[in-house]
């Protein structure tokens, strides 16, 4: 009996329910990680990144119980540069992620949720300098990115939820030399995002 209950419940599980939508918007800290963080002027690979600001819209669409499907919108910008490695500006990155989900219930109160996602990301640089020459040029590219969000969700009544999440995002867009065989030619931006925002399910 045990494990005939065992597997209904499993079956219960992965049984289509009624679909249900949700729509979060999140906003928090952008913190750059490895190599995109890095400050060693000596080092071609060092983005001069600092902490900056991440934006997002996120929608969801639940197909069953635990599985789902979900998209979303961000934008990032990371402050640049130090008195070594002066800079005219920000790393800015705008895309669209779109990806699998997996969610789960905790209590009558809280959820939690985990998918990968992957897209398009737009990128526009600033100008960086290195002993006085050109080492990063102002422009704009468009690169594949990837990464996964983990979030968790306080509900407050039948439709509104707190959204709590973070998010991890890769991109290695190609960069323009100019001419200058000293300049960059690819920054990897490695990104971890902490949030918050309110979602709403209908």
């Amino acid at each position: 009996m045990k494990k005939l209950l065992l597997i209904l419940t499993g079956l219960y599980c992965f049984l289509p329910a009624a679909t249900q939508n949700g729509l979060s918007v999140n906003a928090g800290i952008s913190i750059p990680l490895m190599c995109y963080k890095a400050k060693d002027a000596d080092n071609p690979n060092s983005g001069f990144a600092a902490t900056g600001l991440h934006i997002d819209i996120s929608y969801t669409h639940a197909v069953n119980r635990v599985a789902g499907f979900r998209s979303m919108l961000y934008y990032a910008g990371n402050p640049a540069g130090n008195f070594r490695v002066p800079s005219n500006g920000a790393y800015r990155m705008a895309g669209c992620m779109i990806g699998p989900l997996v969610t789960g219930t905790i209590n009558e109160r809280w959820s939690a949720g985990f998918g990968p996602l992957a897209g398009y990301s737009r990128v526009w640089t600033p100008a960086l300098r290195r002993e006085n020459q050109p080492w990063l040029y102002q422009q704009a590219t468009g690169c594949f990115s990837w990464g996964a969000v983990t979030d968790l969700n306080y509900r407050i009544n039948e439709k509104n939820s707190l959204h709590f999440s973070t998010s991890h995002l890769n991109m290695k867009p190609a960069l323009k030399v100019y001419g200058n065989e000293s300049a960059k030619k690819e920054q990897h931006i490695v990104l971890l995002n902490v949030k918050a925002g309110i979602s709403r399910t209908w």
